[in-house]
């Protein structure tokens, strides 16, 4: 049996996101200057040092929170990669799930600019590939494999179409020869004929 060759067409390149990391730890790191100012207001005010609940969740808890968030962000983003080949796309996706999809199971794409998004459409749902660098090439080799993959689908069906086409007048021809051998009556005759022509 002859294996068609897997054949690499692109690679998605990710754009940078480190940004994302980076950012989150300055504004966490900037969150712990609220709380000790309030600490420091507090001392200053009272002559001594008054540590309430609220100074150290805003202490802990907001930094903490806000880095945390933004380590979700660049953990979805951060770890996606896509590549699509003559018979399949496949990569990580959000959270670093791992996807391979058989390009026959795919249905549609899509991309969006504002993210620099594709989301490949199979019957069992959507995948989506966040901050792909190349999207426009990405997007335009999947919809060219959809594309061919189409065509092919037609060519066939049209030449199955004429198989069955031209099997039905060989088998039309037969009993008409048998028709005038008088092997069959005309009734016999007509009443196949009407079935191999479906009418």
């Amino acid at each position: 049996m002859n294996k068609t060759e897997e054949k690499i067409i692109v690679k998605g390149t990710l754009c940078s996101t480190k940004i994302i990391l980076i950012i989150g730890i300055v504004v966490s790191a900037l969150t712990f200057v609220f709380p000790i100012i309030n600490i420091i207001g507090v001392y200053i005010k009272y002559d001594h040092v008054y540590i309430g609940i609220l100074p150290i969740l805003q202490l802990v808890g907001v930094p903490a929170a806000i880095f945390g968030l933004f380590y979700l962000i660049y953990y979805c983003i951060g770890k996606c990669d896509i590549t699509v080949t003559n018979l399949r796309v496949y990569g990580k996706a959000a959270f670093g799930r791992q996807v391979d999809l058989p390009l026959d199971l795919v249905s549609a794409v899509s991309k969006s600019n504002l993210l620099k998004s594709i989301s490949v459409s199979t019957n069992s749902g959507q995948v989506k590939f966040n901050f792909v660098k190349n999207s426009n090439e990405v997007f335009n080799a999947i919809s060219e494999l959809l594309k061919v993959r189409q065509k092919n689908s037609i060519i066939m069906k049209a030449e199955n179409e004429q198989k069955i086409s031209q099997s039905s007048a060989d088998e039309l021809k037969k009993f008409k020869e048998l028709l005038d051998m008088g092997a069959i009556t005309q009734e016999e005759f007509d009443t196949k004929k009407k079935q191999l022509l479906g009418l």
